[in-house]
């Protein structure tokens, strides 16, 4: 019997040592719900009321943004379409200097009589790409249905810096960039109204 009462007491002892390990679970436990509690349960996806003075400020904000947007794409469009009317007119060898970069002109000057050039005079923008209100720089696809051509125009601070067709250039160099623009324009191109 007395074996029985020494198992006992160690037995009660066991639980004795026990209250404490769970007295501290239970006080870490209150104590993690009292700090962080309002995160876990409370309503945190209510978004809190913009006040009119921020709203009207972000309203402006982007006005202008897309008051910039619209003024490069002018930019970038117009020597474009100046380009195309000056072709209508036949008037390319005196106004160059208005439309065409001072680099680019002697390459169009050498090929004045080239058939693509009378091609584009009736061309369309279709597409752009690269219309950054930061960067003056874009490019664009012409179109002439009728004539069944297209050319890439590349535009730089509102003057033409290059012109990739087929039959234009002989360089493979270009040959290669007119394919690979002709592609991302018509695959990412934004469409031109």
């Amino acid at each position: 019997m007395t074996e029985n009462r020494a198992s006992t007491q160690k037995e009660q002892t066991k639980k004795k040592l026990k209250w404490p390990v769970y007295a501290m679970a239970f006080g870490l436990t209150i104590s993690f719900l009292i700090r962080h509690g309002s995160y876990m349960f409370g309503d945190s996806s209510s978004p809190e009321p913009v006040s009119p003075e921020l709203q009207d400020a972000v309203n402006v904000i982007h006005e202008n943004r897309e008051k910039e947007k619209e003024e490069t794409i002018e930019k970038n469009t117009s020597p474009i379409t100046n380009f195309l009317e000056i072709l209508n007119d036949g008037t390319l060898e005196e106004n160059i200097s208005l439309v065409v970069s001072e680099s680019y002109q002697d390459v169009i000057l050498e090929n004045i009589d080239h058939p693509l050039l009378t091609q584009l005079a009736g061309a369309q923008i279709t597409k752009a790409t690269n219309l950054s209100s930061y960067i003056p720089y874009g490019f664009f696809l012409l179109e002439n249905n009728e004539e069944d051509v297209k050319a890439v125009v590349e535009v730089s601070s509102g003057k033409i810096m290059s012109i990739y067709a087929e039959g234009w250039s002989e360089s493979e160099e270009n040959k290669a960039k007119y394919q690979e623009m002709l592609q991302e324009l018509e695959e990412s191109g934004n469409d031109y109204e």
